[in-house]
């Protein structure tokens, strides 16, 4: 049975903020003393593939929205915590009232979503 590696959009979106691969601490396996410690060595879905891929699913979902909808989102999710924005500042920044950012958020998150679920990175949607 495939196990989706994540089941929301958040967590997705944490993963890309915070799992880079480029930013990663190496972890001499030869060395009885080093600080990281290795959890396990799993070879199918590598924290790097699975990185990448959501890396391509959020640039597919934002190549896609205009360009305030891009702009909030980057401004609004990605990258460090203290840097994101509460919609009512993007509000001021681009010039919107803060309604227009929360439904252009809302759709950038669903078309992520469909994104995500498209590439088996969440599990779809069980409509009963």
């Amino acid at each position: 049975m495939y196990t989706y590696p994540f089941q929301r959009v958040g967590q997705a979106i944490a993963y890309y903020n915070t799992r880079n691969p480029a930013r990663a601490k190496n972890i001499n396996l030869l060395e009885p003393d080093t600080q990281y410690h290795p959890i396990g060595i799993d070879l199918d879905d590598s924290p790097r593939d699975i990185w990448a891929a959501v890396c391509l699913a959020i640039h597919a979902t934002l190549k896609q929205t205009d360009p305030i909808s891009r702009d909030a989102f980057k401004r609004n999710a990605l990258g460090a915590g203290e840097t994101h924005l509460h919609p009512s500042e993007l509000a001021n920044i681009l010039g919107v009232t803060p309604q227009i950012i929360y439904r252009k958020l809302r759709q950038v998150r669903n078309e992520l979503e469909a994104e995500l679920i498209n590439r088996r990175l969440m599990p779809p949607h069980e409509d009963a």
